[in-house]
């Protein structure tokens, strides 16, 4: 497991649950577009530990 903590503008941070092996770009940026459709925010990944 990866654990993905990201931070919005306004809100607490988000931790991210995904398996090792779907860590690659192009599902870390759809994530990202994702999550910042749903909360309308930039997100930033500030920390990531395996």
């Amino acid at each position: 497991m990866l654990y993905i903590v990201m931070q919005t503008k306004h809100r607490m941070p988000v931790m991210v649950q995904i398996q090792l092996h779907q860590l690659k770009g192009n599902v870390i940026s759809s994530l990202d577009r994702r999550l910042s459709a749903g909360t309308q925010q930039s997100i930033r990944v500030t920390h990531a530990v395996s």
